[in-house]
């Protein structure tokens, strides 16, 4: 399979203390309440999501401790290969994917 046809997210999660949750939707899932497919990427790790398939995609922080989750990316659908960095406070980067290899 041709590798262009591929769509790419990488999400790097350079926080200490946050799991974030990569969420998966179909492109034509207007609501965004049910994922096909989910990911917890763990503090200072980092996730590469390859599909042949466009999608919608959502990140949200979960804490050890009682804080309440953080929605940090609201769905939005893949238009592009995307870098997406979480900081140490939870703020979101967003790069080209070629630009960071």
């Amino acid at each position: 399979m041709d590798e262009e046809r591929y769509k790419s997210l990488l999400i790097v999660n350079e926080s200490s203390d946050a799991q974030v949750s990569l969420y998966i939707y179909h492109r034509w899932d207007f609501i965004c309440w049910l994922s096909i497919e989910s990911k917890i990427i763990k503090p200072n790790d980092k996730y590469l999501h390859r599909s042949d398939e466009r999608f919608k995609f959502e990140l949200v922080a979960r804490f050890e401790d009682k804080r309440p989750k953080k929605i940090l990316l609201e769905p939005k659908m893949w238009v592009e290969d995307k870098l997406i960095k979480i900081s140490e406070s939870l703020d979101i980067t967003e790069g080209k994917l070629a630009d960071s290899i």
